[in-house]
């Protein structure tokens, strides 16, 4: 993402795709629905449908349509982040790269107490009875241009792992969100794969564009979240992005990017005319009943 998001309240650290972009192509209509995951990768062949990101008072105006969280990465700390998990109480994106890294994308470094910070946080996630709602961590959001030394993805992989590993039948997955797809580093390492390209659209899913370059990169048993865009600026048709996930079993979820607003003025999906395209995509993907506004 090369846009820096410094609207977003108290400033969100991460990045959006710029540049020209190409229409929406047509993707194969799926004729029989993936059943909504009720608990991540449960039951098989389920299909998860949430936001990136989270902010005050998102759990309530998207809990009608999605069945998946995605939380952590931003200013306002654990306690915001915590605070939704436990009113949303479904499958949770965790993103930990405040408690890992520090210094800005493209000088990022690990932190000195990551580890502390990891024990700290996933005791309070025990406490509270949120670490069964975890689907997945993501060390750094694309990593592949933020953080200065690959090797230092891996270890903060290596302390998750050995984090989680300290509670009885926690075991969650690994995800990361690639810039693009030029720099797959240590895609291997991750459980969950997936790569933001906002100007693309839909041309991502053509034979030999960008999704296939990843595909072809994964490992077996490894899965894929899709990502749409949708905030001002980059509003596109994200039915694409929906009919395509129906149809290939590998797409764990379907991530649209970005449903709150900026500080800065610029709108999100909850503020745009196409509002109700997504929310009616989360209802036709989770199962949710209800009008969408």
């Amino acid at each position: 993402m090369l846009k820096i998001l410094s609207g977003l309240l108290l400033a969100l650290s991460l990045f959006a795709c710029g540049g020209g972009g190409s229409p929406d192509i047509p993707v194969q209509t799926p004729t029989i629905l993936r059943p909504a995951c009720v608990s991540g990768f449960l039951p098989a062949g389920c299909l998860n449908y949430g936001y990136y990101l989270t902010w005050d008072g998102q759990v309530a105006e998207t809990a009608d349509h999605v069945n998946l969280l995605w939380v952590g990465g931003t200013s306002r700390g654990d306690d915001g982040d915590v605070a939704d998990m436990a009113a949303a109480k479904m499958p949770t994106m965790y993103d930990l790269s405040l408690h890992l890294f520090s210094g800005a994308c493209g000088a990022k470094v690990l932190k000195p107490l990551r580890e502390i910070e990891l024990q700290l946080l996933f005791k309070r996630l025990s406490d509270e009875g949120l670490l069964q709602y975890i689907l997945a961590f993501i060390p750094q959001d694309e990593p592949d241009v933020c953080v200065i030394n690959q090797a230092d993805v891996l270890e903060a992989n290596r302390n998750i792992r050995q984090a989680a590993g300290k509670y009885v039948g926690f075991a969650p997955k690994l995800a990361v969100v690639f810039a693009g797809v030029t720099r797959l580093h240590n895609i291997e390492d991750f459980d969950i794969v997936s790569f933001d390209l906002y100007s693309a659209r839909s041309s991502i899913f053509k034979s030999g564009a960008e999704y296939s370059v990843l595909r072809a990169r994964m490992r077996p048993g490894q899965y894929t979240m899709i990502i749409s865009g949708g905030y001002e600026g980059w509003q596109q048709d994200p039915m694409p992005f929906f009919n395509f996930a129906e149809t290939n079993p590998e797409v764990i979820a379907m991530i649209s990017f970005l449903w709150l607003d900026m500080t800065d003025g610029t709108k999100g999906i909850r503020s745009l005319p196409n509002r109700a395209a997504y929310c009616r995509i989360g209802k036709q993907i989770t199962g949710k009943s209800g009008d969408c506004l």
